[in-house]
């Protein structure tokens, strides 16, 4: 802008394990879009990440226990402004467990 300010056309958001440190997606969206309504891409790329894992790993270690959850991924922390919005389309999705950030920081202070 002519006052020297940026305007962001884009923004990156990214999937990590916690537990390993792992990126599991990166997924650039356009900077108009809310948070709740750019979560569903990224957690769905980090869904796949995590399911082409398992299946590579069972298809070479096939007779050994699994290192990744074969569940899938059942929790997921983010900022506050990233909670849910219902409805009966999210009511029949599986959806893993959401905590804010503030929320899982004290969880992690706790030893939980």
């Amino acid at each position: 802008m002519k006052d020297g300010r940026t305007h962001l056309a884009h923004k990156a958001e990214h999937a990590i394990d916690l537990d390993t440190g792992a990126v599991l997606a990166v997924t650039l969206q356009a900077a108009d879009q809310g948070d709740t309504t750019t979560l569903d891409e990224t957690l769905c790329e980090a869904g796949m990440a995590v399911a082409e894992l398992v299946r590579r790993e069972a298809e070479l270690q096939p007779d050994e226990k699994p290192r990744v959850n074969v569940d899938g991924i059942e929790e997921l922390v983010a900022d506050k402004g990233y909670q849910r919005r219902g409805g009966p389309a999210d009511e029949e999705l599986r959806r893993p467990q959401l905590y804010s950030g503030e929320a899982a920081e004290g969880a992690a202070q706790l030893g939980g």
